[in-house]
């Protein structure tokens, strides 16, 4: 009998996941027609390189997939999305993240 509680209790949490999980993609997808068309295509990029990369091998996948990201950073550079700086400025930010991470790694030492 305790089985079969814990079989019952299984399909009714899988069932109510089942329905939480369709309620949130319906919102997602809301969510997504209301983003600007660039947010769209960079979910979208995001979304596609996840679920459909390109085989190592593949190179002309590979190639495309590579023109598909330059054109996606070119157009955030020209709407104005992301802020160009120079390279030594980039070179000391990435040194001092660097740094920090070294820093708390350190500190998590036993």
């Amino acid at each position: 009998m305790r089985k079969d509680i814990f079989s019952t209790l299984d399909k009714g949490v899988s069932l109510c996941y089942a329905h939480l999980m369709s309620a949130t993609l319906e919102r997602v997808k809301h969510d997504v027609e209301l983003l600007p068309a660039g947010e769209q295509y960079d979910l979208y990029a995001t979304l596609r390189s996840r679920f459909d990369p390109p085989a190592p091998d593949d190179e002309e996948s590979v190639e495309a997939t590579w023109d598909e990201e330059i054109a996606r950073r070119v157009n955030d550079i020209k709407e104005g999305k992301v802020q160009l700086i120079p390279g030594d400025v980039a070179d000391q930010q990435m040194q001092d993240f660097i740094a920090k991470l070294r820093q708390a790694k350190d500190l998590s030492a036993p």
